[in-house]
């Protein structure tokens, strides 16, 4: 039987993925109107939330973010396909909150929402700043959105051919652009929050993760999108140069930080203390785009 929704859950961590379902089963909509897909690599581990009804599709291993997504949106009934990470909790009203704001309008492609880290301390909430900043909007917006909670229409996400099935890292920012060349609005309403058990409580652990992102980001989404870059960042990608990439990450890494703050502060002036650590972040994350562009030039030496 079709469902009105469709909740996928790309999960590769059995361990959390039960506190993600039960924030679902808990959704203040009436349970008729949805359904919960979870895609996942070890189905054996989840045989008590088949029990419970939520619908296990196994796939052979894990693969990247997109496709382990466009998996349960293949198998999905809804008009409407949510898509939520294993390490993310939500609260009773996401369903009945999101939905609202989808609806709001029928040129609305995608909505997403604030994600929280779990853990209040002071490096969780840095690490919300460092890694998670298109979650941290304290109004609505529109613009580019994350994809650990998000709301989509259908009829945009079959029109823009779902996730990239490739990309190891990006794979929200690319959506959003591609909405957006169709014409498709991209909504963030900060009305709803999503806890999100990031484990990132370490400065070492954010670094780690901002240098892993951008080695796995490269620059395959800005040279697939630059029309939407900024010229500083189109400078970085017209050139192809890993030396002018590496002379350009520290005034690239300023600018950025310097928006983002601009863009807080007036909600949350505690964002004064987590600069430093933003900065240095968003350099490590250009540091890992740094080495794939390496990898790559030195890839391409050696064909030749």
């Amino acid at each position: 039987m079709s469902k009105l929704i469709s909740v996928i859950i790309p999960s590769g961590r059995a361990d959390s993925v039960f506190n993600t379902v039960e924030g679902l089963f808990n959704q203040k909509i009436d349970r008729s109107e949805y359904e919960i897909i979870v895609v996942t690599s070890e189905p054996d581990k989840l045989q008590r939330l088949k029990a419970a009804g939520a619908c296990i599709i196994a796939v052979e291993r894990l693969y990247a973010p997109g496709k382990m997504r466009n998996i349960g949106a293949d198998a999905a009934s809804g008009e409407f396909l949510y898509f939520i990470d294993d390490d993310c909790i939500p609260p009773t009203d996401w369903l009945e909150v999101m939905q609202k704001t989808l609806k709001q309008e029928n040129n609305i492609g995608v909505v997403g929402c604030r994600v929280i880290g779990l853990d209040k301390i002071f490096w969780c909430r840095c690490a919300d700043y460092c890694l998670f900043s298109s979650y941290q909007y304290y109004k609505r917006n529109i613009c580019d959105l994350g994809s650990a909670a998000i709301g989509v229409r259908r009829k945009a996400f079959e029109e823009v051919n779902g996730f990239d099935d490739e990309l190891l890292a990006s794979e929200d920012w690319d959506l959003s652009l591609k909405m957006k060349e169709k014409n498709w609005t991209c909504v963030f309403d900060p009305l709803v929050e999503v806890q999100h058990d990031h484990r990132s409580n370490t400065l070492p652990k954010i670094l780690i993760k901002a240098f892993k992102s951008g080695k796995y980001s490269g620059l395959i989404v800005q040279k697939r999108h630059i029309d939407h870059l900024s010229w500083l960042a189109e400078l970085s990608v017209k050139t192809d140069s890993p030396l002018v990439y590496l002379l350009l990450i520290i005034p690239y890494a300023l600018a950025v930080t310097i928006f983002q703050c601009l863009s807080f502060v007036r909600n949350d002036a505690k964002i004064y203390y987590y600069l430093p650590f933003i900065l240095i972040a968003r350099i490590s994350y250009h540091i890992g785009v740094w080495r794939t562009l390496m990898v790559q030039r030195r890839n391409k030496q050696v064909a030749i």
